[in-house]
C-alpha cells in the first residue's frame, strides 16, 4: 500500500506488466495515479473496482486478478 501510494506511474506500469503480465498496465497505472491524487486508496476493494472499471471482464476471472498478482 505504501509503495502504491508513492510509486511513479512508470514504476507502477512496469510492475504490473512484468510481474502480472498485464497488457493494460499503462492504462491501469494512469488511473491509479489520477485516483490517488484525489484521495488515497485505502482499501483493496477500491483498487479492485478502479481496475475493473478499466478492463472488460473475461470469463470467470475478475479483471483485477493480474494487478493483484503483480502487487503481492
Amino acid at each position: 500500500a505504501d509503495w502504491l501510494a508513492q510509486a511513479s506511474e512508470t514504476d507502477i506500469a512496469d510492475a504490473l506488466y512484468h510481474y502480472g503480465e498485464e497488457r493494460a498496465a499503462r492504462r491501469i497505472a494512469r488511473v491509479i495515479v489520477a485516483r490517488r491524487a484525489q484521495a488515497p486508496l485505502t482499501r483493496t476493494v477500491e483498487l479492485a473496482e478502479l481496475v475493473a472499471s478499466q478492463l472488460p471482464r473475461q470469463g470467470r476471472t475478475h479483471p483485477a486478478t493480474r494487478t493483484f498478482q503483480a502487487l503481492r
